[in-house]
């Protein structure tokens, strides 16, 4: 809930005019719904009480509470006490100093309440009355006017405007009484009302919850108490008038029901599958999601598992035992079926991964009609197979199923998932490829050229790239068996896509928009498409934790999260295409220095990306915010870099190429600490101490990055330029802080993350310092060299494993009911 939730309750029972009866009820109403209210557990909201006052208090804390909602608040008013009727039909609720000949005077009226309704900027408020408007009169005081005192209709519906909602439930209607516990108000025994007392049973016991979800709304509990109310006294009606778009949850119930999850349709096919070996992977999967912090998913693959291991066949049965009990022994142990004849042959599957012949289950009738049906000994559910275990069938048929086909259960050959990732990756290196190919074969590359006339040694490298994505890209689809480790060819592919793409700019970093031809942008694309599948395999790479069990929640981006995307996608976008305005057309380079948009475009790049993944990833929610973030803090040289330009150029010699490039790199830093804050409240993310055994592996190779900088700063010095050497420190700074910090994040797999993407977007940074020097005639001093360090950083993100406990990649907005 992101609003406050505050409850003022008014409470009157003693009067001074000796007409008005002393009520019971009252006092023991503000005790009892206070606690349940301010219940933490409960309701959580901040309680205040008005007990006895005169009614000049009570109207200024009324005005109080709605003068302070704010628009994502909850409001709400209980008032408990007299309710007294004016001669013109008006509603009035009593305080200690009411006079019933002086309401206007000394009495709050329901339509003052109503004005501070309407006035208040808060867009949930809820009013309960429990009031009685007859039969509290004492002996000699006679109701003041005919007719009913029909409670709603002194809070008319849709006058509160702006389309905010009210709702308003009274303990009776028209002129019956409320009574407090089995009597009238002149009971001496101090309980609360009949209806205040099934507002705080059905809060605090949570049995207002009929449909058990954990949450109480509105609608439910005004169910509730009316079935209360009316089952003690059918003499009382409580009535209600509630209009609010949406469902409005007042309060958290203990009695919440987990319902399963249903599988999602793929892994439900994989359930059901002929085939005995993706079965297998389905367990690994199910396995996985027993341990999703969401209960219901849990539940779902349970209830999966255990009926797997009651009616498949023995092997895919033991791996469903396994999954469910992870404590039990792993020896081991041989398990006999009987088999009564053997199935025909699959010719359509080749001989050497033929699976051996697999029982159909037992009592379950077979799935499909070519399914063998066969008759089985039961085994004794006692010794229970691992997925390392050998089990033996004998019969007609006897083949033997070895360990490594059960450990290869959960890799990408037998993984659904795995193996939709393999293919997607696959084609996409294949159209990168494809691409870089046709781009050198093009008649016109720049200036009406091709490739070869423009630059024979780029026209060479684009053939070679492209031919070797291509053959990759056909290994990965085609030929598993040599290339089982298909996410690191499919990385290097992109590695040397992306050393292409850095050749391709920098031969064309003296081009000007008009001498621009298609074929160059084909180049690039295919480089980009290229990169693109290898970010994707490594991203795979990165999923482990999820498969472990300890990954996020299968839900989709959460509303923060979408707008986060959203924004990351703009302001990125905006500093991507501001960069390429500033490389390929003529008309700034005079006034930008064309080697600083490195620094500019490769943020721009990272965040792209993260934004998309977070618009589009719907089960690794995580992925995308930590990736913005990594951009982001990688940007941050660019922000502090071109205000020095602007500062040394001249607003008048700057074109808006230029502003779109600083206001998308701000966006972006802005957009960064709203991903953080996603990564903290949707994903876990906390700080604790790391494994040091990986800070000092990564507090190494940063240092040795850091060096080449703090080398080009002391010599910025000797020549009398401390604003260069400030800003060659910043890089300093960053090089050997940012992979640090990522160490003592959790869990783990976000700080990899976010390794990642700052490795990736400050490679722009140390590529734009290489070229400045190089362009210069100054010495290296080693720059080139820390790209190497950042090499190595995406290294220890994807391989090296830190160490130390980690939590669960959770979604906590789940677990919080909406306000």
């Amino acid at each position: 809930m992101d609003g406050r939730r505050t409850a003022l309750i008014v409470a009157s029972d003693e009067f001074e005019h000796t007409g008005l009866s002393r009520l019971q009820a009252p006092a023991a109403d503000a005790e009892a719904l206070a606690a349940v209210l301010g219940d933490p557990q409960v309701g959580g909201f901040e309680v205040r009480v008005v007990h006895n006052a005169p009614s000049h208090t009570v109207q200024a804390r009324v005005e109080d509470l709605f003068a302070e909602g704010r628009p994502e608040d909850l409001l709400l008013l209980h008032f408990s006490g007299h309710g007294l009727k004016s001669d013109s039909g008006e509603l009035f609720l009593a305080a200690t100093n009411t006079r019933p000949d002086r309401l206007a005077s000394t009495a709050v009226s329901a339509d003052f309440v109503q004005r501070c309704m309407r006035g208040s900027r808060a867009r949930s408020i809820v009013l309960f009355l429990d009031c009685c408007y007859g039969g509290a009169f004492g002996e000699g005081v006679a109701v003041r006017a005919a007719g009913p005192a029909n409670v709603l209709d002194s809070f008319p519906a849709g006058k509160l405007g702006g389309g905010r909602g009210r709702a308003v439930i009274t303990a009776s209607s028209a002129m019956e009484y409320a009574f407090e516990g089995s009597a009238l108000a002149t009971d001496d025994q101090v309980q609360p009302s009949v209806f205040t007392a099934a507002l705080v049973q059905g809060l605090s016991t949570g049995a207002a919850d009929r449909d058990e979800d954990g949450l109480v709304s509105l609608n439910e509990l005004y169910d509730y108490v009316f079935d209360q109310v009316r089952a003690q006294n059918p003499n009382q009606t409580p009535s209600r008038d509630i209009e609010l778009q949406g469902e409005l949850y007042v309060a958290r119930s203990r009695r919440k029901r987990v319902r399963a999850v249903p599988l999602p349709p793929d892994l439900r096919a994989a359930v059901e599958d002929d085939n005995m070996y993706t079965r297998l992977g389905a367990v690994g999967e199910l396995r996985a999601r027993l341990a999703n912090v969401d209960p219901g998913v849990s539940l779902g693959a349970r209830e999966a598992l255990e009926d797997i291991a009651r009616s498949d066949t023995s092997y895919v049965a033991d791996a469903a035992r396994a999954a469910l009990d992870p404590g039990h022994p792993t020896v081991p142990t041989p398990v006999t079926e009987t088999v009564a004849e053997p199935p025909p042959r699959d010719d359509s599957r080749p001989e050497d991964t033929a699976p051996p012949a697999t029982p159909a289950r037992a009592p379950a009738a077979p799935r499909t009609e070519g399914r063998t049906a066969t008759a089985r000994a039961t085994p004794s559910p006692a010794p229970l197979a691992t997925p390392s275990a050998t089990p033996v069938v004998t019969g007609s048929v006897t083949p033997v199923v070895t360990g490594s086909v059960a450990e290869s259960s959960g890799s990408a050959a037998h993984d659904p998932r795995a193996a939709r990732q393999r293919v997607s990756a696959g084609r996409t290196t294949l159209t990168g490829g494809a691409l870089t190919l046709l781009s050198a074969l093009l008649p016109y590359f720049v200036r009406g050229d091709d490739a070869h006339a423009f630059d024979p040694r780029l026209s060479t490298v684009l053939l070679v790239v492209g031919a070797v994505c291509v053959v990759v890209a056909l290994g990965t689809l085609y030929l598993r068996a040599l290339f089982a480790p298909w996410r690191w060819v499919v990385s290097a592919a992109a590695v040397a896509a992306g050393v292409t793409l850095v050749m391709i700019l920098d031969a064309s970093s003296d081009l000007g928009s008009s001498e621009v031809d298609v074929g160059i942008w084909v180049a690039l694309a295919g480089c980009l498409t290229t990169l693109a599948a290898g970010v994707t395999a490594l991203l795979g790479r990165l999923r482990a934790p999820d498969s472990a069990g300890t990954g996020p929640s299968p839900a989709a981006a959460s509303p923060r999260a979408r707008a986060v995307g959203r924004a990351a996608v703009v302001s990125s976008g905006s500093a991507i295409v501001a960069t390429f305005a500033v490389r390929f057309t003529g008309g700034t380079q005079a006034l930008v220095e064309p080697d600083l948009v490195w620094a500019w475009l490769f943020p721009g790049f990272v965040g792209l990306a993260g934004g998309i993944l977070t618009l589009r990833l719907h089960r690794w929610t995580h992925v995308g915010p930590a990736l913005v973030t990594g951009a982001a803090t990688a940007a941050l040289w660019g922000v502090w870099d071109l205000p020095r330009i602007w500062h040394a150029e001249g607003t008048a010699n700057l074109g808006a190429g230029f502003f779109l490039e600083f206001g998308g790199l701000i966006g972006l830093v802005v957009v960064g600490a709203g991903a953080l804050v996603i990564l903290r409240r949707e994903h876990s993310l906390v700080v604790a101490p790391p494994a040091w055994s990986s800070a000092a592996l990564t507090g190494v190779v940063g240092l040795l990055a850091a060096v080449p900088f703090v080398r080009v700063a002391a010599a910025n010095v000797g020549s009398s330029q401390p604003g260069n050497a400030a800003h060659d420190i910043e890089m300093t700074v960053l090089v050997v802080l940012a992979p640090l910090l990522t160490t003592v994040v959790r869990p783990s797999v976000l700080g990899r993350l976010l390794l990642v993407g700052w490795s990736f977007a400050a490679a722009g940074t140390v590529v734009a310092y290489w070229r400045l020097l190089r362009r210069g005639g100054f010495p290296l001093y080693g720059v080139p060299y820390a790209l190497l360090a950042l090499a190595a950083f995406v290294v220890i993100a994807v391989a090296v494993r830190p160490g130390g406990e980690d939590r669960p990649v959770e979604n906590h907005e789940q677990d919080r009911p909406p306000d």
